[in-house]
């Protein structure tokens, strides 16, 4: 139990690039110096202000030290690396939906400031990568993917010198921080626009630079057309196929975010009927549709072949329904550039992201006097208010889902557009 234990800390420990931040428990701030966050968990061990065991935390000191030590010997090989132009990514990628978010956010800024991608090294070991198949057929391309773990012993001592980093932090003006998670606590210091979460920065930098110049950013490489060519030969894809890909939340974690796959069964037969391939993303917490039709395939992606094919698909589709979640998102409609209807959002932000390929349609939220609460209330400074709403009074509000008879109405009018 204690070996298993450890290789998990060690393997978490070693899956990602420092992100070059310290965390408070009320802000993050950036590390001014390599041992600035190991004396900041020394001060907070001492002091006893981390709520996390004993064990624990001297494990992830005892790391950190070792880690610093190697970091410095390791100091003439990262000022070489340098000089020649190479920078350390620090994204992560155990969760695919914020790591597509930050490797597309990457891709935007290197093409604004003219940086050379293949001198970018983005971290990803294929051991903790939520789909290791989206690095290699997307992001490979174009920027110097390392995802043997083994690297990490090199990889991650480097990327504490700040000099080495490419991340949306370094690369802005603001001092402090918020993850998501942290709006709930801090909700007045981010309406102040005092601290910036680090969603709300990318789509900013995607507003300013991109959004009206209808900027294509998906190149097909000669490696994914070969791949796609033996894969969906096998699954009787072709050139005219015309393909629907379905994927809702039914996680047993925040349900108001969830949709019912009940509400989908009418546009998914009248897909079929328009002889469209149908391709639903399942896991272990999908309810069964109980369709029976050979142009009706699901996809498990805790399979790791399915996994695959989902992954080929992103960048194959004709019309995607669905919700914001995981690969699913304003990176990847705006990335791959495919037809997305989006069904019972509760996120405004994502409105700015309203194109002629994009159609969102949102929730009714209503209050506990069961009146309706407008996108201009819930919409303000242009920032996911969604989560203080749901987590500061979760029990005073209603999350009515679209019914099946409006997402049918908008996949009929949506489908007819060119």
């Amino acid at each position: 139990m204690f070996l298993k234990k450890s290789r998990k800390v060690l393997i978490n420990y070693f899956s990602r690039t420092d992100d070059g931040l310290i965390y408070h428990e009320n802000k993050i701030k950036l590390k001014r110096h390599i041992f600035d966050k190991f004396f900041f968990d020394i001060k907070n061990l001492l002091l006893k202000k981390n709520s996390r065991s004993l064990i624990y935390n001297s494990t992830y000191l005892i790391l950190d030290f070792i880690t610093i030590i190697i970091s410095i010997i390791l100091l003439p090989l990262a000022i070489i690396i340098y000089f020649f132009g190479y920078k350390i990514s620090t994204t992560d990628n155990k969760t695919i939906g914020y790591h597509f978010e930050e490797v597309f956010y990457l891709f935007m800024y290197c093409r604004v400031k003219k940086i050379d991608t293949k001198k970018v090294i983005i971290f990803s070991p294929s051991s903790s990568a939520d789909n290791k198949y989206i690095d290699k057929f997307y992001f490979a391309n174009n920027f110097t993917v390392i995802n043997n773990l083994i690297s990490a012993a090199i990889i991650v001592p480097l990327s504490h010198w700040n000099f080495l980093k490419l991340d949306i932090f370094f690369n802005s003006n603001k001092e402090y921080y918020l993850l998501p998670s942290q709006i709930i606590k801090n909700f007045q210091m981010f309406v102040d626009k005092k601290i910036f979460i680090k969603q709300q920065l990318m789509q900013d930098f995607y507003l300013k630079f991109f959004q009206k110049k209808n900027h294509r950013f998906f190149f097909e490489s000669n490696f994914l057309k070969y791949i796609k060519k033996n894969e969906f030969s096998n699954l009787k894809i072709y050139k005219k196929s015309k393909i629907a890909l379905i994927k809702i939340r039914e996680a047993k974690n925040k349900i108001y975010r969830n949709s019912k796959i009940d509400n989908l069964k009418i546009s998914i037969n009248y897909l079929l009927k328009k002889n469209f391939l149908v391709f639903r993303v399942v896991d272990k917490s999908s309810k069964n549709l109980y369709l029976k039709n050979k142009n009706y395939i699901e996809l498990n992606i805790e399979n790791d072949y399915e996994k695959k094919i989902n992954a080929l698909l992103m960048s194959r589709y004709d019309i995607f329904i669905g919700n914001i979640s995981g690969l699913h998102g304003w990176a990847t409609s705006l990335f791959f550039s495919r037809k997305n209807i989006f069904i019972d959002c509760i996120n405004f932000n994502e409105i700015n992201f309203i194109n002629k390929k994009n159609h969102f349609l949102y929730k009714t939220i209503k209050a506990k006097n069961k009146n309706k609460i407008s996108k201009k209330n819930i919409q303000y400074n242009n920032l996911d208010l969604y989560k203080y709403y749901t987590n500061k009074n979760m029990k005073s509000l209603y999350y009515l889902d679209n019914t099946k008879y409006k997402i049918i109405n908008t996949l009929k009018k949506f489908i007819k557009k060119k």
